[in-house]
């Protein structure tokens, strides 16, 4: 008996030395525990939750849509005339300061709040006599040309991010976009203005919703690289809503701009605690 018992503990105690070796071994091939995480001779880093500033430069394409509608009625009689003038586009320089705050929430997923406010210098502009065909007459001199810009812009919004390595993360954005449209211009002066006869001034705000693909990546300590491609779309701006009469007997007219911008960007960001 005692011989038997002797056995068994022997046996007992050369399992127990041989499952550390065998977890090891398994570990090192390359177990499920390891499988969501980084290669082993991946950088160290830091983690990304905290906040930074950015500083990033590029260039946009915009295009612009006018629309102008006219409607008058009398009595049973009613008829109207529209107008729409598409590809309105330009393009330019665009820079944007930026200021946010990462949570990694996980080894590859980081969640951001982030805003920014832009600047660019593309102005857009068409010839008037796009608006002259009705009754057969155009013209054409420099004077006669409209034109209008975007003062500035901006954007706030949610960003979920993707960690491909330590240092390095892909990610998708989106949210509101605002702003400022300049005055519409017709040689040199505004247009749509209680001036020149119309009921309000020129509606100025942008308001609308952006989209957004990124990637960021650590250059050195907490300094990162980050480029991006961001789409646009701002609502109908109103330039001028004017009527007259009553339901029976009257008239109306109306003007619009929508406005969508594309912008590819690259810049540095600054980790502040990082």
């Amino acid at each position: 008996m005692t011989r038997k018992i002797a056995a068994l503990a022997a046996c007992l105690a050369s399992s127990c030395a041989f499952a550390p070796a065998m977890a090891a071994d398994a570990y090192s091939r390359g177990s499920t525990k390891d499988a969501p995480g980084f290669s082993a001779d991946a950088p160290a880093s830091r983690s990304w939750s905290g906040l930074w500033i950015g500083a990033l430069g590029g260039f946009e394409i915009s295009n612009s849509k006018l629309k102008a509608n006219e409607e008058w009625h009398c009595e049973n009689y009613a008829a109207g005339d529209s107008i729409a003038i598409d590809g309105l586009g330009q393009q330019g320089l665009f820079g944007e300061l930026q200021i946010g705050y990462d949570y990694q929430f996980s080894q590859r997923l980081v969640a951001s709040l982030f805003g920014g406010l832009n600047l660019n210098n593309a102005e857009f502009d068409v010839d008037a006599s796009a608006f002259q065909t009705h009754g057969g007459t155009t013209k054409t001199d420099s004077a006669n040309l409209l034109s209008f810009d975007q003062k500035w812009g901006g954007v706030i919004g949610p960003r979920l991010g993707y960690l491909t390595s330590p240092t390095t993360m892909f990610y998708v954005a989106g949210g509101w976009a605002f702003g400022e449209l300049g005055k519409v211009k017709s040689g040199g002066k505004d247009v749509f203005t209680t001036a020149n006869g119309f009921s309000h001034n020129q509606d100025t705000s942008l308001s609308g919703v952006f989209g957004e693909l990124g990637m960021e990546t650590q250059l050195d300590g907490n300094l990162y690289l980050k480029v991006a491609g961001r789409y646009t779309h701002f609502g109908a701006v109103d330039l001028f809503s004017e009527s007259e009469g009553n339901a029976t007997d009257g008239a109306s007219a109306h003007g619009s701009l929508d406005l969508n911008q594309v912008a590819v960007m690259g810049g540095l960001t600054w980790k502040l605690s990082n």
